[in-house]
């Protein structure tokens, strides 16, 4: 196999309508990616699963962290966009999504995956509250405290 077909960062999912396709051939060619092109949402998710999985099982032998990735074109056609960009960064937050835009490819920014990536939970620190104070909070009602 040549180094060119087994590239896994080029391999990529794209989702593009289906009377757009000349344009995803062109930007694959153009960047230099083998796509996996798709022309449905749902489909374009199935296939990005697949690839997900194929990198979790080769990622012990890879010398870097592949990633996956899906690139958008001309999606504004397609319905389910937005619930696509939702459940992939639900459940592959690490997933790269870009779109074309322009003639280049600009990535879509994950704010989930910040939240993923925190190994510990931030400390919040507060002032100490008194028994008085809390009794008054919870049922509105002064306390006098034991001594």
């Amino acid at each position: 196999m040549s180094t060119e077909k087994n590239n896994l960062t080029a391999r990529c999912v794209m989702l593009v309508p289906l009377a757009r396709n000349e344009a995803a051939h062109h930007a694959a060619q153009k960047f230099g990616f083998q796509p996996s092109i798709e022309h449905e949402p749902a489909l374009a998710m199935a296939e990005l699963c697949l690839h997900v999985n194929h990198l979790r099982t080769i990622q012990p032998w890879c010398t870097e962290q592949p990633v996956a990735q899906l690139i958008l074109v001309h999606t504004q056609e397609l319905e389910g966009i937005d619930q696509l960009v939702h459940a992939i960064h639900t459940y592959f937050p690490s997933v790269l999504i870009s779109e074309l835009r322009d003639g280049r490819i600009v990535d879509i920014k994950n704010d989930s995956a910040v939240v993923d990536k925190l190994t510990e939970l931030p400390i919040v620190h507060s002032e100490d509250v008194d028994a008085n104070e809390l009794y008054m909070l919870l049922d509105n009602k002064p306390h006098e405290v034991d001594k």
